[in-house]
């Protein structure tokens, strides 16, 4: 009789043996997407492209992640027996180009994404106290946040960059703490209650600018942190959000996340514009660590309505 192991080899080989099956793993690098999200960008039809992603899944390539009544698919984590394959392969992806109307095509998809944040965040910003106050409210995770702020070993202070500032709330502690701060939020009205913070506070030092991080001009100097406070359940490509900020950091510069453990209240979708219910802790680490940041600590912050919210600090390591 076969070795099982060898059958279980000869399965996630045989998965993967398939080019529309290894540019679904290529979209899939620093993303997740539901199958007519995939179909959309693959340019087929769900039938086929459910028959793929369930082949893959099976086979271990894929993970499954039910998301409301959507279901998303993302890369397997590097673990089990195969992890060594799994990783080559992914490093082999890496150095692969998707063809360019596939990339078009996932662009769409992103852009739609962004837009229907950018919609819900333009339509309720006169009501963004209230919708945050229905999951969080700002002063039930601001001292951890400063407390990890204060933790982090820098270089230098010169430069924070808050994405998803909000109402500006967090500004402040940022503009005394650094000398300058961008502020970056792809929603005008929301941007407009910061500057509005901003006034009244008397933050000089505060730079805001519409948009995303991944249009920062080149010209910007490296941050020294980069700060998010309960936004990455708003991202559409989380992964990919945080392989840009790692980007941008300088080197010992510091990533500060501030997220929602995963939950299952369907209702936060409608009411407060989340694409993602949260994230598990080792989502985010495999994430920034995919990204070659460090993981320095966590903390967790539980909430009185059930929710829990996980405050992460990463460095990136000192230049060689």
């Amino acid at each position: 009789m076969m070795n099982s192991s060898f059958e279980q080899l000869a399965t996630l080989l045989k998965a993967a043996a398939d080019p529309i099956r290894l540019i679904t793993l290529k979209v899939l690098q620093d993303s997740s997407y539901g199958v007519l999200e995939l179909s959309e960008i693959c340019g087929m039809k769900q039938s086929g492209m459910s028959h793929h992603l369930k082949v893959l899944a099976s086979a271990g390539w894929l993970e499954t992640r039910k998301e409301g009544n959507s279901i998303f698919y993302r890369r397997s984590l590097l673990t089990g027996a195969h992890q060594a394959l799994l990783a080559q392969t992914w490093l082999a992806l890496e150095q692969l180009e998707l063809p360019l109307e596939v990339r078009q095509r996932a662009e769409k998809v992103h852009q739609g994404r962004i837009e229907a944040a950018r919609e819900f965040f333009n339509k309720h910003a006169h009501q963004f106290k209230k919708h945050q106050d229905l999951i969080a409210e700002f002063e039930s995770y601001d001292a951890t946040v400063r407390q990890l702020l204060q933790s982090a070993q820098y270089q230098h202070q010169r430069l924070a960059i808050e994405i998803g500032p909000g109402a500006g709330e967090f500004l402040s502690t940022l503009s005394r703490s650094f000398d300058q701060v961008l502020a970056i939020d792809i929603s005008a009205d929301m941007l407009a209650k910061a500057q509005q913070r901003c006034e009244q506070q008397r933050l000089e030092n505060v730079t805001l600018i519409q948009g995303e991080i991944s249009g920062l001009d080149q010209a910007t100097p490296a941050a020294d942190t980069i700060i998010y406070n309960m936004v990455l359940h708003h991202v559409p490509d989380p992964a990919r959000e945080l392989r840009l900020s790692a980007e941008r950091l300088a080197p010992s510069g510091c990533l500060l996340i501030t997220e929602l453990c995963q939950h299952d209240q369907t209702w936060a979708k409608e009411n407060c514009g989340d694409l993602w219910l949260g994230f598990e802790e080792n989502e985010l680490v495999h994430w920034a660590r995919s990204s070659h940041l460090v993981h320095r600590q966590t903390i967790y912050v539980g909430l009185r309505n059930g929710f829990q919210i996980q405050c992460l600090l990463f460095q990136k390591p000192e230049a060689a």
